[in-house]
């Protein structure tokens, strides 16, 4: 029988197991990772990208004032941490992606019930632009005013994005196999969540 990392176990994941489970699981679509793991490695990612972004502030003001005095003080500093920040993105969208989905894999939800939630939600969001491109401006007096044509339709499609969102979230705090369904469920639940083991 194959070999399952720590983060796929139940047990309890510490921060240097989900790190290095995290790298071992770069192309793994299939496989489950636990609540602990998944949140410990989105601490160590999150506090990554805070400190790109603190250097990235530190860089570009300290670039602006030497810029202001006629000196290119602080421009190697931008420079770095945007590379670096480039790197470390190239680096980590796929893992994190794929990290998401195997979170929610282990919660309950089928790749295939994920994937047609993300597909409805991209609609959504496609829609969203579509009808924000029919915009027109009513002008009352001095005021100009933005008027969408479809407001009730954009509301819409905003509000099933962001609830997909949402639960997509939720699942990232619930125990494993927390949605799984009954083996006798109907086939619309059967599509989306994993059967529960007998």
């Amino acid at each position: 029988m194959e070999e399952k990392n720590a983060s796929q176990h139940p047990a309890m994941v510490g921060f240097k197991q989900a790190f290095l489970d995290f790298w071992r699981q770069y192309l793994d679509v299939l496989g489950r990772t636990t609540r602990a793991g998944y949140w410990w490695n989105i601490l160590w990612y999150s506090g990554v990208i805070l400190g790109l972004y603190v250097l990235a502030i530190i860089g570009g003001m300290s670039a602006y004032v030497g810029a202001v005095n006629g000196q290119l003080r602080g421009l190697p500093l931008l420079l770095i941490t945007v590379i670096l920040a480039i790197a470390f993105g190239l680096a980590t969208i796929i893992p994190v992606c794929l990290l998401a989905i195997r979170r929610y894999r282990d919660a309950g939800l089928r790749g295939r019930g994920f994937f047609s939630l993300w597909g409805i939600s991209v609609l959504a969001q496609l829609g969203v632009k579509l009808i924000g491109r029919h915009t027109g401006l009513i002008f009352r007096g001095q005021q100009v005013q933005q008027v969408t044509q479809h407001a009730g339709l954009s509301n819409f499609l905003t509000l099933i994005t962001v609830l997909i969102g949402l639960f997509f979230f939720v699942l990232t705090f619930l125990a494993s196999d927390r949605v799984a369904v009954d083996p006798g469920a109907n086939r619309v639940l059967r599509f989306f969540f994993r059967a529960q083991a007998r």
